[in-house]
């Protein structure tokens, strides 16, 4: 005998990942690799994008870059005025990048490149 899930339950929904970095390959293979994880992932080449999306787009977690064109991650994170946790991803290695986005509100910061493991447990350890 199979069972039926009860009429009226709903399946509970992906986590949804904003994605914000203007580097094509990377922000292509993080949104292939997060998808194939079964996140739902909106994927924006640079902070004004991803600000325009958040209109549209309600995400459990943010993963931005530092250093983009038109707006950068530092100014994101200044405008940011959602809920979501961020994780930022950089290049980037000085201790000032790290404490200034942690001081804006970052939740993580990790230096690139960043494994698709090691950026999943952030997400996982975010949506805690």
């Amino acid at each position: 005998m199979s069972e039926k899930p009860e009429q009226g339950a709903q399946t509970p929904r992906a986590s949804r990942i904003l994605l914000v970095d203007d580097d094509d390959t990377i922000r292509h293979m993080l949104a292939y690799g997060l998808k194939a994880a079964g996140f739902e992932v909106r994927a924006c080449a640079n902070g004004l994008q991803g600000m325009s999306a958040l209109a549209t787009f309600t995400p459990d977690v943010i993963v931005l870059d530092l250093y983009m064109p038109e707006m950068d991650g530092l100014a994101f994170l200044q405008h940011y005025a959602g809920a979501a946790p961020i994780i930022v991803c950089s290049g980037s290695d000085e201790e000032h990048d790290i404490q200034r986005t942690l001081e804006k509100g970052a939740a993580r910061f990790l230096q690139k490149p960043v494994a698709l493991s090691v950026l999943r447990e952030a997400i996982d350890d975010a949506l805690r």
